[in-house]
């Protein structure tokens, strides 16, 4: 995944300071009917600001855990978005 990368580097300004590149952008689906990628609500960016470098910590020890779509879709039925909920479960593909 690394070589994929190799080319970005963030720039310093004339006065040292590190111009950010935006690596990720990610965006919010509120219900399964928004399908226009470019509509959807942006709710963070990951930026580099540093240069990037192999680590055994982040080839072997980082990781992150995302929650089971189960949990945020009965979330809804919790807050009362109930209609919301029923969209989701009639979407999600059954496995």
């Amino acid at each position: 995944m690394l070589n994929y990368f190799t080319d970005w580097s963030p720039s310093l300004t004339n006065e040292g300071e590190v111009v950010p590149i935006v690596l990720f952008t990610v965006k919010a689906r509120y219900d399964p009917s928004d399908e226009a990628v470019e509509d959807l609500p942006t709710i963070a960016e990951i930026f580099l600001t540093s240069e990037l470098y192999r680590s055994t910590f982040g080839d072997e020890r980082l990781f992150f855990r995302h929650k089971v779509l189960g949990q945020d879709i009965w979330l809804l039925n919790d807050i009362g978005e109930d209609d919301r909920r029923k969209a989701w479960v009639h979407a999600t593909p059954k496995i």
